[in-house]
């Protein structure tokens, strides 16, 4: 099945052509174009990966960092106290009542790839929504899961 067609991307022909367009002088293949994009967003998604700071893009684009929340296990609506932990189907099938995920590995903690959409100088960026590509989600998971996980549950910020 192939992807749906995205109105930007930044590693695309079209962009290559553009970019040919302004700069003439300078003379690339677009294979050499598509490592330069690709490399550059790749370091600086490991850079934010290995040190959990805010970075900043550059032309306004605004910051991006990893961002920590304490999971709530309780709340309460109509006098009723609710459980809001997420459920383990596959350990709940096994015991046959609800079994929940407390997050023990992280403290309690859930962890999510974060735009600051107020450090974003461009019109309507409040309309704009970040989602983080599959490879970035998955590292950030292997992090946190992999042995030295505690250092990464330290290492990471409450931004809001």
């Amino acid at each position: 099945m192939p992807r749906p067609k995205i109105e930007f991307r930044t590693a695309s022909k079209d962009q290559y052509q553009k970019f040919c367009e302004q700069y003439p002088d300078t003379k690339i293949s677009f294979k050499t174009f598509d490592k330069i994009i690709r490399t550059y967003n790749e370091l600086f998604r490991d850079y934010i990966l290995a040190t959990g700071e805010k970075v900043k893009m550059p032309w306004g684009i605004g910051a991006f960092s990893i961002n920590k929340k304490k999971t709530l296990k309780y709340f309460v609506k109509n006098g009723k106290k609710l459980i809001t932990l997420p459920i383990d189907w596959v350990k709940t099938r096994a015991a046959g009542k609800y079994v929940y995920n407390f997050n023990g590995h992280t403290d309690g903690y859930k962890f999510r790839w974060l735009w600051f959409e107020r450090d974003a100088y461009f019109l309507h960026s409040q309309l704009w929504n970040f989602i983080p590509c599959r490879r970035a989600s998955r590292l950030l998971a292997s992090n946190l899961k992999g042995s030295e996980s505690k250092k990464y549950v330290d290492m990471y910020h409450e931004w809001r």
